[in-house]
């Protein structure tokens, strides 16, 4: 198990730390274009409360890191690269905003069913 994990129900989990922020930090720093997108991907991310708990950073949650890492590199305990987090943020940049209505997402028009004649 690597420093920056901890085991949470037998299975291994990436624990940020300050280190690892800075990292990413530090891979963003020089594209102050995705600066408001990272910080409104940050505060999406991080979970309630995250200054009530370790490591009292604003990072996402183990559970969302493990699952991300999991799909992303094969295994759950290992932290994304901040090369890898400036990929992530430039596709949210890109991402087409879709418009919200109601709290629904409507990206097509609902076919409703003829009533009966």
């Amino acid at each position: 198990m690597s420093p920056a994990s901890v085991a949470v129900g037998g299975a291994s989990r990436p624990r940020p730390s300050l280190r690892w922020l800075v990292a990413v930090g530090r891979a963003l720093a020089p594209h102050p274009t995705l600066w408001p997108t990272a910080i409104a991907q940050l505060r999406r991310l991080a979970p309630r409360g995250w200054w009530r708990r370790p490591p009292y950073l604003p990072v996402p949650a183990s559970d969302y890191l493990a699952f991300r890492s999991q799909t992303m590199y094969g295994d759950a305990a290992r932290l994304p690269e901040p090369a890898d987090v400036v990929t992530f943020v430039h596709w949210c940049r890109a991402f087409p905003r879709v418009p919200r209505t109601g709290g629904v997402l409507r990206t097509h028009r609902a076919i409703a069913p003829k009533p009966p004649r």
